[in-house]
């Protein structure tokens, strides 16, 4: 077999993975959460512990409290590539308001033990369904595993 025919069967299994990789992952559910249930990532894990709704004139404040948890026997740093924003039931998205005075997602954690962080998030006001987005940033290899891609892993909390 000459390289010509090579690249292209080559060609053709790259082409085959790439179409069942996106047909995987259109088919994969976004993963609802309740308002306090925990999302685990081996010993590390992360809830909702509270909302509070503050209006404003035209704005309102959602602040969220985090509660993320070691239930492991050694100290463990939590995910420093989780993100977290709000999306309005139009699909706009709302980052958080810079706080730091809240510790970071990826703080360390003795174990068995939790910590709590806030984030802030300004909205226009009278929004009827709210979503709270945990998420990863950035590339990751796991991408090119099928079942697994940048789309891959969005969790949605329900807002009340």
């Amino acid at each position: 077999m000459n390289f010509l025919s090579a690249f292209r069967v080559l060609a053709i299994v790259v082409a085959l993975y790439a179409a069942v990789l996106v047909a995987t992952t259109l088919a994969l559910p976004i993963r609802v959460l309740t308002g306090s249930e925990a999302q685990r990532s081996g010993d590390w894990s992360i809830a909702v512990a509270g909302v509070r709704h503050i209006p404003h004139d035209l704005n309102e404040t959602y602040e969220i409290d985090f509660q993320m948890t070691n239930h492991g026997s050694v100290p463990l740093a939590g995910d420093r590539k989780l993100i977290v924003y709000l999306l309005s039931e139009n699909g706009k998205r709302y980052d958080a308001s810079p706080e730091p005075s809240s510790p970071p997602f990826d703080v360390v954690i003795a174990p068995g033990k939790s910590v709590v962080t806030t984030r802030a998030f300004t909205l226009p006001a009278n929004q009827n369904r709210v979503e709270l987005v945990l998420t990863h940033q950035g590339f990751s290899l796991g991408w090119f595993m099928i079942g697994r891609s940048p789309f891959d892993g969005r969790t949605v909390v329900l807002l009340p």
